[in-house]
């Protein structure tokens, strides 16, 4: 198992976000699942409002709708590649 400066610090966030909701599993959970939600809302009106892809999620979602998937790391970097190129990634 990997013990360096950053896992450390990751896994005392980790670990102080988990004691936050005092260890409960489900309450732990359901954090997670707001922040995702959260998060994904405001990808997705950041795009919505200036056009541009802000999020490698987002072109993750893109490769996946054109059906291409699994989404290999190959494809996720062309397509990043792509997109900057084109001016859709901010």
């Amino acid at each position: 198992m990997m013990d360096n400066p950053t896992i450390q610090r990751i896994r005392k966030v980790r670990h102080q976000i988990s004691a936050s909701f005092g260890h409960d599993p489900y309450r732990l959970v359901d954090y997670y699942i707001k922040q995702q939600e959260q998060y994904s809302l405001e990808a997705r009106q950041r795009k919505t409002t200036h056009g541009k892809i802000k999020t490698v999620d987002e072109v993750a979602r893109m490769l996946y709708r054109k059906g291409r998937k699994p989404v290999s790391v190959e494809d996720m970097d062309a397509a990043v590649a792509r997109a900057f190129k084109e001016g859709k990634l901010g």
